[in-house]
């Protein structure tokens, strides 16, 4: 009876190590996980910021790395939650909508190396002093894009789900 009370503690230390390493992947794809969910909806926080704030000044854009609160791009990072998403092309989108039309069409793009806002054709910027223009005006919609790096902190999780995993939301709304 003593020897196999003996052979199964054996047994539990071998279950134990082949357990464990399994155990412990779990464990960091979970924190892992946890990490990119929080980082998603931090994300999709700064997207409405943006969209919120760009729907009552459009105009308002920045494109210096610490732009000013009183910018579409400052509102987003003062949402950002400390993701510090840079301020370029490739971390944020700012488009114009046409709504006036179907099916709806871009009408006009925020460009950042020339810091202000471009129409595609064959919409075009309205003449100075001229009240009315196409595109956009009230009504029309704003959509930001926002795409943020997400590292993971275990080597394995890097290999499994890419590194840098790019985390990529988007917002819509109305010109006001």
């Amino acid at each position: 009876m003593l020897s196999l009370l003996r052979s199964r503690r054996g047994q539990s230390v071998v279950e134990m190590a082949l357990a464990a390493p399994l155990l412990s992947l779990m464990l960091f794809g979970l924190v892992d996980f946890g990490r990119a969910y929080f980082q998603y909806i931090a994300l999709v926080n700064v997207a409405r910021e943006g969209a919120r704030y760009a729907a009552y000044g459009y105009v308002n854009t920045s494109n210096v790395s610490n732009p000013p609160q009183n910018t579409v791009q400052g509102r987003m990072q003062l949402a950002d939650g400390g993701l510090n998403i840079p301020n370029d092309s490739s971390h944020i989108q700012i488009t114009y909508w046409d709504t006036t039309v179907s099916p709806v069409k871009q009408c006009a793009h925020y460009d950042y190396p020339t810091n202000s806002i471009k129409w595609d054709a064959p919409y075009v910027a309205p003449a100075s002093g001229n009240a009315a223009q196409s595109c956009p005006h009230e009504g029309d919609a704003v959509r930001i894009r926002v795409v943020s790096d997400f590292t993971p902190i275990t080597p394995l999780m890097a290999n499994i789900m890419g590194n840098p995993l790019h985390l990529t939301t988007t917002a819509h709304t109305r010109l006001e």
